[in-house]
């Protein structure tokens, strides 16, 4: 009987945090189950806005429309890109970290705090935990000064950081449990736990957890799209035949590393932190005007 195989999507276009991600799966996972960690071809190197979050949530779309024949599949993003929409196409079930997390932090009704990157996530956040039933019992979230791909560096600097902002959520904030919302933060929840007062909850454990003990039964009804409805570059995998489509998704999907351009593919360079998000988003707007205004969004964060 083969091992169980897991999907775990990096949303992010970091090696690094791709490295990471993987070694601590597998840490959970134990020789029980293959893990399998990727990345889209396209993207930031991380995810700390709510531009990057749309962005990323295409890329985690193609990323498991392309491994259909995995038993369960884990976003490894704490604002979960894609998450609903990667159930409606999955062949498997997918499992989120920031959904995963909360419902760990929030079990028996505990008063909990997160501890994240990114403060122009905070909005997402109280909405993902409003939408998990959790917003009455999230007393705190509170950001580090640093940017995910630094937390990634400095491992050591970072359990320091998290080990103080969890006595900080726990005197101050009466925090009865702690969720560290974030890739960087794989594997650290477990090392202070021995240090910690209060449960300290890794979004990755408990998402893999579920993903170990999950069936491809345990899927809802797959949605189907009308047999007569053109799309064009969006990956769409229907789950009774996502095998039989696999193939031709992969010669006709313009984002995984292949641009469209008027009826021939170019092979994009990955030279910046945005790989090829104004060709893509270029073919993908209605207007010449719609495009400049977009041009000028994607200027203010980094391109």
């Amino acid at each position: 009987m083969r091992p169980k195989r897991i999907l775990l999507v990096n949303p992010n276009i970091s090696g690094l945090v791709t490295t990471i991600l993987a070694r601590e799966a597998r840490v959970v996972a134990g020789q029980r189950v293959e893990i399998l960690a990727v990345s889209p071809s396209f993207g930031s190197a991380s995810i700390e806005c709510v531009a990057e979050i749309a962005i990323a949530a295409h890329g985690v779309l193609e990323t498991v429309a392309a491994h259909p024949d995995y038993d369960a599949a884990v976003i490894a993003a704490f604002g979960d890109p894609g998450l609903e929409a990667a159930r409606e196409i999955a062949s498997m079930p997918v499992f989120g970290l920031g959904e995963s997390g909360i419902r760990a932090a929030v079990a028996h009704g505990r008063r909990f705090a997160i501890i994240t990157i990114g403060p122009q996530l905070r909005s997402i956040i109280e909405r993902m935990a409003g939408t998990h039933g959790a917003s009455g019992r999230l007393v705190a979230v509170r950001f580090l000064g640093v940017s995910v791909l630094d937390a990634a560096r400095d491992r050591a600097a970072l359990e320091h950081a998290v080990f103080d902002a969890v006595h900080e959520c726990v005197s101050q904030d009466g925090a009865e449990a702690v969720l560290l919302g974030g890739a960087p933060f794989a594997g650290v929840g477990r090392a202070l736990t021995r240090r910690g007062t209060v449960p300290i909850y890794d979004g990755l454990e408990t998402a893999i957890e579920l993903a170990v003990a999950a069936s491809r039964l345990d899927i809802a009804e797959a949605v189907q799209p009308p047999s007569t409805k053109e799309r064009r570059g969006v990956a769409w995998q229907s789950r009774t035949n996502a095998r039989s489509e696999n193939r031709q998704l992969k010669r006709d999907t313009i984002w995984p590393g292949n641009t469209l351009f008027r009826g021939r593919t170019k092979r994009q360079s990955p030279r910046t932190k945005l790989k090829g998000w104004r060709k893509n988003f270029s073919i993908y707007l209605p207007s010449s005007a719609i495009r400049g205004r977009f041009g000028l969004l994607v200027g203010t964060i980094g391109v």
